[in-house]
């Protein structure tokens, strides 16, 4: 099927998101110029994703700085940084009823699956005695592990919902997995998405963060947990 539409419509450029299932053959035998975009940090990358990237004429990367050359046989590649951004399409700014507000808000709500990190981090917030929603998947038992489950709503959230979460929520917690990598810009989309629907975002330190925004008027970056703590309890003391 693909094969076949791209015969019918005969595009000037083939741009690709992870496409996993696309064999590199497929891409080589094409003549429109061809871009594979990767919006997740992988280091080492994989094979697959080796083997794919040496079919497209560019490969892009969502971190700045994991640009260094790798090698597939003869074959020298080079990511490019592309990063990534906020589309109002889906996710914008929001008014909410009341009803809305009642559902969606909280002093403090969390928009993502449970990684170690954040279950470590919400369980600091828990102990702290703030009111907490937690919206997103569990994939690996993280909440109910942790004694979390209580405070999760118990479903991976749609564009609409994260709209009226931030809309409704004093605090949206950001929690960065990216300390631990060697890029020099590399955060989640989820920051590009918070701060265009207008939510207040409080999010965690990363590399290169303050290159894309800025500390105190973009948002509010926090560095530790004992930091993290006392910037919530500030902000809802002075929430205007």
């Amino acid at each position: 099927l693909l094969t076949d539409f791209i015969d019918w419509f005969k595009p000037d450029l083939i741009l690709s998101m992870k496409t996993e299932l696309v064999h590199p053959e497929l891409i080589k035998q094409q003549t429109a110029i061809t871009a594979l975009w990767h919006p997740d940090y992988e280091n080492p990358l994989p094979e697959w994703l080796v083997n794919l990237a040496d079919a497209y004429d560019y490969f892009f990367t969502v971190c700045k700085g994991m640009t260094e050359e790798f090698h597939v046989g003869d074959h020298s590649i080079k990511p490019l940084w592309l990063p990534e951004a906020y589309c109002d399409f889906r996710i914008k700014p929001v008014n909410v009823s009341g009803v809305e507000k009642e559902k969606y808000g909280s002093d403090v709500a969390f928009i993502g699956t449970d990684k170690p990190r954040p279950v470590k981090v919400l369980e600091r917030v828990v102990a702290e005695g703030f009111n907490l929603k937690i919206w997103g998947a569990q994939v690996n038992n993280g909440w109910k592990n942790a004694g979390l489950e209580k405070y999760w709503i118990g479903y991976r959230t749609t564009d609409e919902e994260l709209s009226k979460i931030c809309a409704s929520s004093k605090i949206i917690l950001g929690v960065s997995e990216e300390k631990k990598r060697n890029c020099a810009v590399c955060f989640s989309a989820r920051v590009y998405q918070t701060c265009g629907a207008r939510g207040f975002l409080l999010e965690e330190r990363s590399k290169g963060i303050e290159e894309m925004f800025s500390d105190g008027t973009d948002l509010v970056l926090w560095d530790n947990e004992d930091d993290l703590a006392s910037k919530i309890k500030k902000y809802l003391e002075n929430q205007d």
